[in-house]
């Protein structure tokens, strides 16, 4: 039987080509957290077995959160950094646990307030500096994290409405 979901799209492949060049711009940088969006979505899909909308924002997330804990644990950042972080772990567990929109609002609240900041950061900062491909990536996975909270939320409510009974007057 023909899977349409493996099928290659035009628009797939031009998220690789433009994921692959994106990569090779930031080096390194996108290394933690593409890993640990993988794993994190991976276990998600092992651990819930019926459908789950939030996974794949709940997975991109976590992977920036793990590795803004990276950073942390290596004595890259300052207090003020280590709060940031723990109050971003503590709102993706809660989206975790609660995918609803009191937790979207909360994280994208604060995804949006730091996109604000990291875009503000980089263009202080030379395109090809070490900052400005870690700022980079911070900016890529905000936009990628607010918009499958936007999509989930979008498909949560359509799974939500073809599941209702039809009202008949």
């Amino acid at each position: 039987m023909d899977n349409p979901k493996r099928k290659f799209t035009p628009a797939g492949i031009l998220g690789a080509v433009a994921g692959f060049a994106f990569s090779r711009y930031a080096g390194s940088n996108v290394l933690v957290p593409i890993v640990g969006a993988v794993l994190i979505g991976w276990t998600i899909k092992k651990i819930k077995r019926e459908q789950y909308p939030m996974g794949s924002a709940v997975a991109v997330q976590g992977g920036h959160c793990l590795w803004m804990i990276v950073a942390a644990v290596f004595g890259v950042a300052g207090p003020s950094f280590l709060v940031e972080t723990a109050i971003f772990a503590a709102a993706i567990a809660w989206l975790y646990f609660q995918p609803r929109l009191p937790a979207v609002i909360l994280l994208g609240t604060y995804q949006a307030i730091a996109l604000v900041v990291n875009l503000s950061a980089i263009k202080a900062v030379p395109l090809d500096s070490t900052d400005a491909k870690a700022l980079s990536v911070h900016i890529a996975l905000r936009v990628i994290g607010i918009g499958a909270m936007a999509w989930a939320l979008r498909a949560s409510a359509k799974a939500a409405a073809a599941v209702e009974p039809a009202v008949r007057p």
